[in-house]
């Protein structure tokens, strides 16, 4: 209340809401340079302050009382940086982080090595991070264009990983974006960097492993807090006038009790392979098809418009 009645009169008060402000406010009544521009600029930033505030407790209660579903809905974040550009190059955008995800994080991720991630960086890394949370068993995958060419499970995560890369599509892994829900080992590290890669995340790596991914100076090397929980999360979409809203698609279907109509049953080796491509098979946009054998995608296609 203090701060909003501050802010409504910012041609005579100076409301200051962070701390990382105090140098300018200091510097501004030294010299003199104590504006009404200046003092709008805080005014906006209270106002800022206080919205989030709000917005934060109304998505909360809501989430707890109306199942995230009430007559508002409020897309709450504070602006982490500002990507170089766009999915495209003349296109604007930044990285908003989440007050309230408790689960697996890619925006407070730590860069282990290269550049900031891009725009579509950050888009296929959400992809690649969605499906390797999504097994409790060693897992690898590549993401390409938002859609995993190569995807395995193994034993330990290098015998995931060679799964994934030999029976996987190679040619467009070309570039890809990589992710390992298991700590990286060298021999992981090793075969990582024989070929092109943009990304790759993990919940952590080795030291060994680590210095072999630092020789790629482009390389992304991101170390992903709390990898293996799931975020209960929404996804929005933007359309003309409004706003698409929908919870995550994290269900899974009991496959310990699955039904033969038939007198053929599978065996658990083909029902493991089935759990694997019903994980896959969301990722893959638009009428999906996988094919997945012996714990490795073979295929993936999906959005042609032919059948």
């Amino acid at each position: 209340t203090m701060v909003r009645s501050a802010a409504k009169n910012f041609q005579d008060v100076l409301i200051v809401t962070s701390s990382d402000d105090y140098a300018r406010v200091l510097d501004a009544l030294q010299n003199g340079s104590n504006t009404l521009e200046f003092r709008r600029d805080l005014m906006i930033k209270a106002f800022e302050h206080t919205a989030s505030y709000d917005s934060m407790i109304a998505n909360y209660m809501n989430g707890r009382f109306n199942s995230g579903f009430g007559d508002y809905q409020f897309i709450t974040g504070k602006k982490v940086f500002q990507t170089r550009y766009g999915e495209n190059p003349h296109q604007s955008a930044v990285l908003l982080n989440d007050p309230f995800s408790d689960g697996a994080n890619l925006v407070q991720s730590k860069i282990l090595n290269g550049k900031p991630l891009s725009y579509n960086n950050f888009g296929d890394a959400n992809g690649a991070l969605e499906l390797a949370n999504s097994f409790s068993e060693p897992f690898a995958c590549i993401i390409k264009h938002a859609s995993p060419c190569c995807a395995a499970i193994g034993d330990d995560i290098f015998d995931a990983f060679s799964g994934a890369c030999e029976h996987g599509d190679m040619k467009s892994a070309f570039g890809g974006i990589i992710a390992l829900n298991k700590k990286v080992d060298q021999k992981t590290a090793e075969k990582i960097v024989s070929f092109f890669n943009e990304v790759i995340l993990a919940p952590d790596y080795d030291e060994e492993a680590l210095k072999i991914l630092q020789t790629k100076k482009n390389l992304r090397v991101l170390q992903v807090p709390n990898f293996d929980k799931k975020t209960i999360d929404w996804s929005y979409k933007k359309i003309a006038g409004g706003t698409l809203m929908q919870d995550l698609d994290l269900e899974m279907p009991d496959f310990s009790n699955l039904k033969f109509p038939t007198k053929n049953k599978i065996s658990q080796e083909k029902i493991a392979d089935l759990k694997l491509a019903w994980s896959i098979v969301k990722s893959v946009k638009s009428n999906a098809i996988v094919v997945v054998k012996n714990g490795a995608l073979i295929s993936a296609n999906g959005g042609q418009t032919s059948r």
